[in-house]
């Protein structure tokens, strides 16, 4: 948990719960005992204590409440709306990344994922030109996934190779539909799933 300072009915601020606190410092007076008889009466002792005491506004709120939430009439808050312009913005912004995720489901062969990146693509390139030097017919040992070793010949790597492209196209063309999507100002950007529609 973690608390907020709210104003004018939205969380102003955000605050740990190590900065919370005030540390009140007071007094309690411990009385003597009724002394017996015959005895003269103690004196009371006075001890000094400390308390810690939630700072004044301060509401407690759930972790994942942030400044600029909005109180509802039941007291809960919910997170604003961002304009239009934002919420495009931040899905235009996320689509590289999710072209590449959608890259990395690339299956061939039984294997789903294969093993793909730079290193990768490059010794593909480098496992062809090998064996276009060698008798055709020849074999070289590739590790298409986790535990999943091929002996390929030339047109098998280049198979494979043409697959990858094919499927890297697919996933381009349809980060390219959906930037087209995000950009054209007669759609409102929820309307445009960036999660769906990928190859697979």
């Amino acid at each position: 948990m973690k608390y907020a300072r709210v104003v004018n009915g939205v969380i102003d601020s955000i605050v740990m719960p190590g900065a919370a606190y005030l540390v009140e410092r007071y007094q309690e007076t411990i009385e003597a005992p009724e002394p017996a008889e015959g005895e003269e009466p103690g004196e009371a002792i006075i001890i000094e204590l400390e308390r810690r005491v939630l700072k004044p506004g301060l509401i407690e709120v759930p972790d994942n409440y942030f400044g600029g939430w909005i109180e509802q009439e039941d007291g809960s808050f919910v997170a604003p709306v961002a304009p239009a312009s934002e919420r495009r913005d931040f899905k235009l912004a996320a689509l590289p990344a999710r072209r590449w995720e959608a890259q990395q489901k690339f299956s061939y062969d039984g294997v789903s994922p294969v093993a793909r990146g730079a290193d990768t693509s490059g010794n593909l390139l480098g496992r062809i030109d090998q064996l276009r030097n060698l008798p055709e017919g020849a074999t070289k040992p590739w590790k298409l996934g986790q535990d999943a070793l091929r002996m390929w010949t030339l047109p098998q790597y280049e198979a494979l190779r043409d697959a990858g492209a094919q499927f890297d196209d697919l996933c381009f063309q349809h980060e390219f539909v959906l930037r087209a999507m995000l950009n054209n100002p007669q759609i409102d950007p929820d309307d445009v799933d960036i999660d769906s529609g990928w190859p697979d």
